[in-house]
């Protein structure tokens, strides 16, 4: 009888004590952290491509003219002036803010549109453009495409024979859209291009730009 007894004391205390134990372990993994995700190094930051941090860049330009310019030619006819593309380059600085953003300060010399009216030479256009883009980075690592908007200061210069004022200078804002490809090389050294639409509006609505790019950005 006592054997009896203590046997179903024991089974009490065994039915009693696991799912006490249980109860603690489940208690023990809800309040257990989970590690924190591991922090990049100074060395694995400094070779992110991705990484923040100022830019700087030169490049080649060749723009493609979209101008609105008519005249009527020896036959009474309204023409379009057309132009020849004009070489140029441009510089730029920036920051990148994070994966996705960067913000950069732009300045683009278009050299020379050589303009042509019913089979003659008649002058050309040139100029700049200053302003201010933001980029939107689409993917990481080496090769990261991009696409710009912005909006930018653009001052025109036209010399045209055949005009009653045969000089002008047009100046006003612009508006830029384009996309680009970043190549890095090493960590430092970028290969970058880009095609981009400048909008001229106001003042400038007739001198609308397609300007090809390639050049290079160094990340210190």
């Amino acid at each position: 009888m006592k054997f009896g007894r203590m046997l179903t004391l024991s089974l009490a205390t065994l039915l009693i004590a696991v799912p006490a134990v249980h109860a603690q372990d489940d208690m023990g993994d809800l309040t257990t952290k989970r590690p924190a995700k591991k922090a990049q190094t100074v060395e694995e930051e400094s070779n992110d491509p991705s990484r923040p941090g100022p830019l700087m860049g030169l490049g080649a330009t060749y723009a493609f003219e979209n101008f609105n310019f008519n005249q009527n030619d020896s036959n009474g006819a309204d023409v379009t002036e057309s132009n020849d593309g004009s070489g140029g380059y441009n510089a730029h600085v920036g920051y990148r803010f994070d994966r996705w953003l960067a913000t950069e300060l732009e300045v683009e010399r278009y050299q020379e549109f050589t303009g042509h009216f019913d089979g003659k030479h008649v002058g050309q256009v040139s100029g700049w453009a200053l302003g201010g883009n933001e980029k939107l980075y689409l993917l990481p690592g080496r090769w990261q495409p991009w696409l710009e908007a912005g909006i930018n200061y653009l001052k025109m210069e036209t010399t045209n024979s055949n005009a009653a004022n045969s000089r002008k200078t047009d100046d006003g804002p612009a508006l830029r859209f384009g996309a680009g490809l970043d190549l890095y090389a090493t960590n430092k050294f970028v290969v970058t291009s880009d095609v981009s639409y400048m909008l001229g509006v106001s003042q400038t609505h007739n001198y609308d730009v397609v300007a090809l790019t390639l050049g290079f950005l160094f990340r210190p």
